[in-house]
């Protein structure tokens, strides 16, 4: 049994007289209503956590979309322009070039007379006579072969372009497109 406490009764005094409690009928109508918005409020909850989540992974897909995208034509990009290569031979009659330089020579304009020219790339000709210039940009080109000052193929032999047939010739174009392209030039006699 609990004890009784005078301060009980203090406290039960000073609370007499204000209004009575509801009826028992009005705090299940309360209590009703409040189940009511609770579960309203539950679903609302749980349709914009499942909106979220659908937006979330809707989000996460269409990201993943956009960088596979990003990928697969970063990837054709690189492959349709990646440069060719432009390779050959140098020779000063029967033998090879040991030494020199090529220079490949773009040249801009679409017509004749071709003035707007620039040097694109220069590469030194090793000694078995080699040239190679990688990754070289769809164009058109001149190549032109120097050999090395002071051998025994620069006394003998001029300056010279591709295909050019006697000294006074004037360079051939070289069209660099799809393909690899492998050209072997002869050094013209002085």
């Amino acid at each position: 049994m609990e004890d009784h406490h005078p301060i009980d009764d203090k406290i039960k005094a000073a609370l007499t007289g204000f209004e009575s409690d509801p009826p028992e009928h009005s705090w299940q109508g309360i209590q009703t209503r409040m189940t009511r918005d609770q579960v309203a409020d539950d679903h609302r909850a749980f349709f914009a956590g499942l909106q979220l989540a659908v937006s979330g992974r809707v989000r996460l897909i269409l990201t993943i979309a956009a960088s596979l995208t990003v990928l697969v034509l970063s990837v054709v990009w690189v492959f349709y322009n990646s440069g060719r290569s432009v390779t050959g031979s140098a020779w000063a009659g029967e033998d090879r070039l040991e030494r020199g330089t090529a220079c490949l020579i773009r040249v801009v304009d679409a017509a004749l007379p071709y003035d707007s020219v620039e040097v694109y790339k220069t590469v030194a000709i090793n000694e078995k006579g080699q040239y190679h210039f990688p990754d070289v940009e769809r164009g058109r080109y001149w190549l032109r072969v120097v050999p090395e000052a002071g051998s025994i193929h620069a006394k003998t032999h001029d300056t010279s372009w591709f295909d050019q047939r006697v000294p006074g010739d004037g360079p051939r174009l070289i069209e660099v497109d799809d393909e690899d392209v492998v050209l072997n030039i002869v050094l013209k006699r002085k």
